[in-house]
């Protein structure tokens, strides 16, 4: 009994519709169950399937299967036989199978949950909600929604209604669950009752009055209530009409999220009433924000410069690796702290080409390079045009199209023709061209589908006459499931083994320092501890992680460690890690010098990445080389 919320052909079969023929209502109760005959759930399709899937043959043993299920109730039409007397007339048109309750598991109900709470809380649809807000209650750090009045939410109730869960304690129980696993809300308790916290609500606050406060008086709302030194009155930053649709104007709960956030400071005036100054870093004040509201011309942002290391020390070539952040990926659902100009397109390309042209790198290896077929959405083409003009000529290739017509994923590489000779190009699709071969399993083959590519050039320096293969690759974003990241590094480290040549391998790799993917990078080799975690009947592709390349991370090699951080997507929970690197054979290359990155507070003065000095959630990444004789 799968719930109509599901999708997919295979539970579409499975929705009441499709057992419409088979269900009849309880006359006792008056409650919609399924019942259905046994002949018939038998010959069901879907029934047919799950068969299938599980040997089971004997009508016997099924009946003796579903008698022994805690909410099924095996009866012979309405004279109450025991399962005993079914079990021997299995095929009698009288025998029919009834589900007291919905024969589901926690986990699937959870799941439907958790996507009913996605799409409620969701920003777009959070402010057409009217019965939604209405629920609020104003709690000690947010608005807050009890568990109480969210399931009477004609969303909830439905899916309550649908599951036959007429417990109060077992919807509270697994409403609980999927709150766990929604990104948006957060539970806490609130005078003896569970409510769920907007995390949405909480991060469009702070946002919006750090806004508000580096424009100051430049907003014309504000220019006349300033205190001096960057403070303003709270109960004035609550009435100005960009805070007219959050969700609580109550200053005393305002004040206590502003100073848990640590980015704001808090004084009193002669009136012992709140005034609050954004302090973020000792730099944030000198800083602005770009807002675009009426009567405001934003400042435009910086064109910021890249920085080596070193300022002399180039080695024999230099490289370049920067993920750039797709324009479809950058929304402010996504990173409802930036400003307008932070995220916009045209802004962050303009300052993500002065940024690659004040490196003056002699290879640039890019991600995440949006490719599509309407013109306005295909950046790759723009993108390939500009970097020849700067003199570099392009490798580029798109991730494999998925099931709609949407903008792909680009990965490049882009040489200096005057330094570099291409050899030769090649665009690796990991999994239909090196992994889909080696997986028995259709289990297998749904489990590690990936549409991501790995772009290769073999290219000569012309100065040196030395050969070496470029990769510019961009792993999945599955940190749960490492065994599929591993998977797709695996499959390009075998392409790149049977080259024989010295490697240079860039890109981001959604892994942090000591995790497996930067294990078997580092070290040659990745034995997991135990098996991996993997649905039944998935077959590993490979079975073992190596590769014997002897590679080495140029920023551990110079420095003795990884950066800090080269990727910040602030918010709630906030995510600051390491994850893009660039490997080189350490046989055939010395880390002469590297890029300098900005700290994590850096990263944070504007409460995450992108910011108005930062055009990506990611930091390039360079290191020059020189070849070993």
């Amino acid at each position: 009994n799968t719930g109509h919320h599901n999708t997919g052909d295979h539970m579409a079969r499975l929705s009441p519709a499709g057992l419409k023929l088979m269900s009849k209502a309880d006359s006792d109760t008056g409650m919609s169950m399924l019942v259905s005959t046994l002949h018939s759930l038998f010959s069901h399709e879907s029934y047919q399937e799950i068969l299938r899937l599980c040997s089971a043959k004997n009508e016997q043993v099924q009946c003796e299967k579903l008698a022994g299920l805690p909410r099924v109730k095996v009866v012979l039409d309405t004279q109450g036989l025991p399962p005993e007397a079914i079990l021997q007339a299995a095929r009698d048109p009288r025998a029919y199978l009834q589900v007291i309750g919905p024969l589901v598991c926690r986990k699937q109900v959870q799941e439907v949950l958790r996507a009913a709470l996605d799409k409620m809380f969701a920003d777009n649809h959070y402010y057409k909600d009217l019965r939604l807000r209405q629920m609020r209650v104003e709690g000690p750090s947010s608005g807050l929604y009890p568990f109480s009045k969210l399931l009477t939410h004609p969303t909830l109730e439905e899916i309550v209604k649908w599951y036959g869960m007429t417990d109060p304690s077992l919807q509270r129980d697994e409403l609980a669950g999927a709150v766990r696993h929604c990104p948006f809300v957060t539970a806490e308790d609130y005078q003896g009752e569970p409510c769920v916290s907007h995390l949405c609500i909480r991060d469009r606050i702070i946002k919006e009055i750090s806004r508000l406060l580096r424009l100051g008086s430049s907003d014309a709302t504000l220019r006349d209530y300033g205190a001096g030194q960057g403070f303003y009155p709270l109960y004035q930053i609550l009435a100005h009409p960009r805070m007219e649709d959050l969700c609580t104007k109550e200053v005393d709960i305002v004040l206590e999220m502003l100073r848990d956030h640590g980015a704001f400071k808090i004084e009193a005036d002669e009136n012992n009433q709140p005034l609050v100054c954004f302090v973020g870093n000792t730099n944030s004040l000198s800083r602005t924000v770009s807002v675009l509201s009426p009567g405001f011309t934003p400042a435009p942002a910086s064109n910021p410069q890249l920085q080596w290391r070193t300022a002399h020390d180039h080695g024999d070539f230099t490289v370049l690796s920067y993920n750039i952040l797709a324009e479809f990926y950058a929304t402010e659902e996504k990173f409802p702290y930036a400003s307008e100009m932070a995220i916009n397109w045209q802004s962050r390309w303009q300052r993500i080409h002065s940024e690659i042209k004040s490196a003056h790198a002699s290879i640039v290896c890019l991600q995440e390079m949006q490719h599509a077929s309407l013109p306005a959405l295909d950046h790759q083409s723009v993108i390939r045009k500009e970097m020849e003009d700067l003199g570099y000529r392009a490798v580029v290739g798109a991730n494999m199209q998925t099931t709609f017509d949407g903008p792909r994923l680009g990965v490049g590489v882009f040489y200096r023709d005057s330094e570099f000779e291409l050899l030769e190009e090649k665009i690796v699709h990991l999994y239909r061209d090196h992994i889909e071969p080696r997986l028995i399993t259709t289990e297998s083959q749904y489990f590690f589908r990936s549409p991501h590519i790995a772009v290769l050039s073999r290219l000569l320096h012309r100065r040196r006459a030395r050969e070496f293969v470029l990769a510019s690759l961009h792993v999945s974003c599955a940190y749960l499931q490492p065994v599929k990241q591993l998977t797709q590094v695996q499959a390009c480290l075998d392409v790149l083994r049977l080259s024989g040549l010295p490697v240079v391998l860039c890109g981001d790799f959604n892994a942090t320092p000591e995790s497996p993917v930067h294990l078997l990078l580092a070290h040659g080799e990745y034995k997991p501890r135990g098996p991996f975690s993997v649905p039944d009947n998935v077959i590993l592709p490979y079975a073992k992680f190596r590769h014997g390349l002897g590679l080495e991370s140029v920023y551990k090699a110079l420095t003795g460690t990884e950066p800090e951080v080269t990727s910040v997507c602030g918010g709630h929970p906030l995510f600051a890690e390491t994850i893009d690197y660039i490997f080189v054979s350490s046989n055939a290359f010395s880390v002469k010098n590297v890029l300098k990155l900005p700290s994590r507070e850096d990263c944070l003065t504007e409460l995450g990445l992108p910011d108005t000095h930062h055009p990506s959630d990611h930091l390039p990444i360079g290191a020059a080389l020189s070849f070993i004789a």
